[in-house]
């Protein structure tokens, strides 16, 4: 029996992070967000913290981009506090998101979009409620690239499910795909 992680985020739209429970967990600022959304994409995957400064402030100088990466964490750290099992791991200069703790529809989403059965397309189409961290604006060049090429990756395999549900399905259903798959 699987236990269900400690910490669920919403990436697809806009960003949202909730506990099992229902109850939505505040993330201090839109680098925060962005921060968890990153190493959540990376589960289990130990991130140098130079990676994370070169992400989101690769036109700081060194010290400060550091300084505010250690800011970032502190509030980090504060607004996850509470959560059990702790859904993002520290050691020394790298810091990894727990599979285990932390989910994403993202990863559901791409998971389901891999199969095969009518079920999983139609649920993998119900997740992508929209383009991935919607609204999520932070100026730094190195993260509007990747958030870029994350966007359109996903909206690719989103078409890809679409199409696949739409050759699956008749009627009705198969009206509705087909105009989500025009918009």
């Amino acid at each position: 029996m699987k236990v269900a992680a400690s910490l669920r985020l919403r990436l697809f739209g806009s960003f949202e992070a909730r506990r099992p429970s229902g109850q939505t967990v505040e993330i201090t600022g839109k680098k925060g967000q962005a921060l968890l959304a990153y190493l959540a994409l990376h589960p289990g995957k130990s991130l140098p913290r130079e990676k994370l400064v070169n992400l989101l402030w690769s036109d700081r100088e060194d010290a400060q981009a550091r300084g505010n990466l250690r800011q970032a964490l502190v509030a980090l750290r504060r607004d996850l506090e509470g959560i059990d099992p702790a859904p993002l791991l520290f050691e020394r200069d790298t810091i990894a998101a727990d599979a285990a703790a932390l989910s994403t529809d993202v990863t559901e989403f791409e998971w389901l979009a891999s199969s095969d059965a009518l079920d999983d397309l139609r649920q993998a189409a119900k997740l992508y409620e929209g383009n991935f961290l919607e609204g999520l604006a932070i100026r730094d060049p190195a993260f509007e690239e990747w958030l870029s090429g994350e966007q359109g990756r996903l909206r690719e395999i989103a078409v890809a499910v679409l199409e696949r549900l739409a050759a699956l399905s008749t009627g009705a259903e198969a009206l509705i795909i087909a105009k989500r798959l025009l918009a």
